[in-house]
């Protein structure tokens, strides 16, 4: 879809009074999109691909400010409290509402981690597997790594990712893109 259609798609949820108009990888909502979409002049014709997705997200993590580095302790709970505004699966790293999403309970939103993994993904600390898990049962794509050289915090590889996406894809596994929806597919939760 082109970025104009994604934001009518958008704005035809909320006349539904859907719960959720998050759209891509990024899940970003109508307003912060109609907003990026405003503020840096980006083509309503332009594909909401990955590269643009990403390109957003970036816009949006610099409004974070720069991200502090990993010895500059203590301004990783500002920045984290940032993040945790942005994204609502990230909790709030300081504060009276530490460890809750900024947005919790809203459309159903609740933190997915605990502040002290971000603090020490913010600090560059590696981190074992188990910690890493969000608070939820995992998706049911496998990821086999094609490498077992271990990478910082045990990330997974965009391409193994992208792998077993694609083989969900051929075995009818994966949920529809966002496309197909004739309305929002999070309305029922």
């Amino acid at each position: 879809m082109a970025v104009g259609e994604v934001l009518a798609w958008q704005e035809q949820l909320r006349r539904q009074k859907t719960v959720s108009t998050a759209a891509g990888g990024y899940q970003i909502i109508y307003p912060t999109l109609s907003r990026l979409v405003r503020k840096y002049g980006i083509d309503p014709k332009r594909q909401f691909d990955a590269a643009l997705q990403d390109h957003l997200a970036r816009l949006l993590l610099a409004g974070c400010g720069p991200r502090p580095s990993p010895r500059h302790t203590k301004a990783h709970p500002r920045f984290g409290n940032c993040l945790a505004s942005i994204w609502a699966s990230l909790p709030r790293t300081a504060g009276p509402r530490q460890g809750y999403s900024a947005q919790h309970g809203i459309a159903g939103n609740k933190a997915l981690t605990t502040p002290a993994v971000m603090l020490a993904v913010l600090a560059g600390e590696a981190m074992a597997p188990h910690r890493l898990r969000p608070a939820r049962p995992a998706s049911p794509v496998t990821i086999r790594p094609r490498h077992t050289k271990r990478l910082a915090f045990d990330a997974v590889r965009i391409a193994d990712a992208n792998a077993a996406m694609r083989r969900s894809l051929s075995n009818d596994q994966l949920t529809p893109s966002v496309h197909k929806w004739a309305s929002d597919p999070y309305a029922g939760e």
